[in-house]
């Protein structure tokens, strides 16, 4: 509408039509003409407005927010806007009223007609907190909404051998299997990586049995995983007993299996047991002919306490010659075969250095009473000389099992070959290092039964049995040096 005024004229526009009208001071028309109107139907009178009608548009409010303008005087038919604006943590929950439509954070009335009144709803805003599917664990809830400012915590359980490696995508504290999130302010979506787990395999080996190694000395293997150790035993050792981890003995393998936890294995060494067999005095060719044949079936080494003087006068040092070259030990058993406890005079220097000269290409290192033993004193000097000093037994009362002393096994002086074949038994239970002493080789095992010797038979017997439970054949390596 538009309104124009001047000391003679007033003019009204409505829309395309127009009223003139011309009057004086007090209201009256300078002539008696009726009033003009255009494009009217209808006369107007000199005190007509024409007034517009205000609309009034209200609103309401539930909720932290608000609508902005929060009251409006409105002309009919038109357009208006209103925003709505939320607090921090608040969203828009609906919006009625005024024959509106909500469009994004924007409400818009066309062509208001009436008062009326907006009715807002404002709520705390809820978020949604998804988890990325995995196949090795589980994670509950899957997918939540959580209120603004509110705390969660999922439950998250690896499957079985498998542990939790990484949360990534939600800022939250994980405590055993909780994964708590404070404070949520938006949405976000929980990614979980498991991993397998390991375990450590700790190895033992007892101080006072610490005669082999087993490899690898620990290990970390995972779930469900196999694992094998080697075990080595140092030489003339074996293994005893090998525990721990639910494993299994092959040989000298120790296989773990579909390990579950973290275990330790402790492994146990034993002696294995040896056999060691000498021959006493100078019996030289009987002990290649006859001797050296059984020993090399076997692989064995034996030892030869050798009277110099004797073997000389029979002119049988070549035979000494070739069992040495063979890898026998060569060891002294005095000059002439002498008694050493009731020996006159000195022992050391008449019987022992008076003939030395015939061991010095035989690195002699070993020594062998004749007639089993010696006194104290001369034991103490020859020690000092050799490496070993050898006694000698015939008590199968009581045999004995040390190293420095020797069985008897002449047909003289042994009860049964069964006494014998338990002797060995025990070496191999026991790890032992059982030593037999004879002196002649012969062919003849009736004879043998009533002399200083064994026959050639018995030899192999005694091999043959030694070799079958698994005893060690020969000297240590140590007496080799």
């Amino acid at each position: 509408m538009f309104f124009s005024k001047n000391k003679y004229t007033s003019r009204f526009f409505l829309g395309s039509a127009f009223v003139v009208a011309i009057s004086g001071c007090n209201n009256q028309s300078s002539s008696d003409a009726p009033l003009i109107s255009e494009n009217v139907g209808t006369s107007a009178s000199t005190n007509n407005t024409n007034t517009e009608k205000k609309i009034n548009i209200a609103t309401q409010i539930s909720g932290n927010g608000e609508v902005i303008p929060a009251s409006l005087m409105a002309s009919p038919n038109e357009k208006y806007n209103f925003s709505l604006a939320t607090a921090t943590g608040y969203s828009i929950d609906h919006v009625t009223g005024c024959n509106g439509m909500l469009k994004g954070s924007t409400y818009i009335i066309n062509k208001v007609k009436n008062d009326c009144t907006i009715t807002a709803s404002f709520l705390p805003s809820t978020y949604t907190i998804s988890s990325v599917k995995v196949e090795q664990g589980n994670i509950k809830p899957a997918i939540t909404k959580v209120t603004h400012g509110k705390s969660h915590s999922f439950m998250i359980t690896p499957n079985e051998g498998y542990q939790i490696r990484t949360i990534n995508g939600c800022f939250g504290i994980l405590k055993g299997n909780s994964f708590t999130i404070k404070n949520v302010v938006e949405e976000c979506k929980l990614n979980v990586e498991f991993e397998r787990k390991s375990y450590l395999i700790n190895t033992l080996i007892n101080e006072d049995n610490n005669f082999g190694v087993i490899s690898p000395a620990s290990a970390k293997v995972k779930h469900g995983e196999n694992i094998s150790f080697k075990i080595t035993p140092q030489n003339g050792f074996e293994v005893a007993n090998v525990s721990g981890c639910n494993g299994m003995l092959t040989g000298n393998t120790y296989t773990v299996n579909n390990l579950t936890e973290a275990c330790a294995i402790t492994t146990e060494f034993k002696p294995i047991g040896r056999l060691m067999i000498s021959f006493d005095d100078a019996y030289a060719e009987s002990w290649w002919e006859r001797a050296q044949p059984i020993f090399d079936l076997y692989n064995m080494k034996a030892i030869y306490y050798v009277n110099a003087d004797t073997v000389i006068q029979r002119d049988q040092k070549h035979y000494i010659d070739s069992l040495f070259a063979q890898g026998n030990i060569i060891g002294h058993h005095s000059c002439s075969h002498q008694f050493a406890r009731t020996y006159k005079g000195d022992y050391i220097k008449q019987e022992i250095q008076r003939c030395i000269d015939f061991y010095k290409d035989y690195n002699l290192k070993h020594f062998a009473y004749p007639y089993g033993w010696g006194t104290e004193s001369i034991t103490k000097e020859l020690s000092q000389i050799f490496s070993t000093v050898r006694l000698f037994s015939v008590n199968w009362n009581g045999p004995s099992t040390r190293a420095g002393s020797a069985m008897s096994i002449d047909g003289l002086e042994r009860p049964s070959w069964e006494i014998v074949w338990k002797l060995l038994d025990r070496a191999r239970a026991e790890g032992l290092t059982i030593h037999l002493a004879t002196h002649d080789v012969i062919l003849d095992c009736q004879l043998a039964q009533n002399a200083w010797a064994i026959c050639q038979s018995e030899l192999k017997n005694i091999l043959e049995y030694a070799d079958n439970l698994g005893l060690l054949l020969g000297p240590p390596k140590s007496w080799l040096k």
